[in-house]
């Protein structure tokens, strides 16, 4: 693991005490930070990899939803789940307890928000135009999104055989829930 890569070796950011995109407001240094790096390591890592490969193609995985986003963040951190696979199926659901935090929750709201700017202005500055992928399309319609995202590869997917997922969504009734609250407290705050 490089400097300005996770574990699994995806590329990643520096969030502590800027200002909230979401909210404007001056967040405290986050406990997550350590999970981040800076822009400059990734316009480093990126150039490199530029510098081996011939036409580097990147794929952005987003979520459109990042109040949901940030609850199901909040929710792994709680229980340690960070994905549901088949086998276990939902039953694991009514067994992972956490509770409702409303400024936790708002820190990883704004943390998201904060990632999506800094990563478009990154890809802006690179001049990198990546093959977006909405991970609640990925969800609705895997098939032909991966199918689409093997195309941006300039791999024909004729013949290829695209596995079905093999982890379940973790969002339930009490995500929902949880959504509806943080708006409704959100929106009572100001923010």
């Amino acid at each position: 693991m490089g400097n300005g890569t996770t574990r699994s070796g995806e590329l990643c950011l520096n969030y502590c005490g800027r200002d909230c995109p979401t909210c404007s407001r001056k967040q405290p240094r986050m406990n997550y930070c350590g999970r981040f790096s800076d822009l400059r390591s990734q316009a480093t890592t990126y150039a490199f990899l530029r510098s081996r490969l011939q036409d580097p193609r990147v794929i952005w995985l987003r979520r459109r939803n990042i109040v949901a986003r940030a609850i199901s963040d909040f929710r792994a951190r709680q229980t340690g789940n960070w994905y549901r696979p088949v086998s276990i199926g939902r039953l694991a659901e009514s067994k992972q307890v956490c509770n409702f935090e409303f400024a936790e929750i708002h820190n990883l709201h704004c943390l998201g928000a904060f990632q999506e700017e800094v990563w478009q202005r990154f890809f802006q500055e690179n001049e990198i135009y990546p093959h977006t992928v909405i991970y609640e399309e990925l969800v609705a319609d895997h098939e032909s999104t991966v199918r689409r995202a093997l195309e941006f590869l300039g791999i024909t997917g004729e013949g290829i055989l695209i596995p079905v997922p093999v982890s379940l969504k973790q969002s339930d009734a009490l995500s929902e829930e949880w959504s509806a609250r943080y708006r409704k407290l959100s929106a009572e705050a100001g923010l």
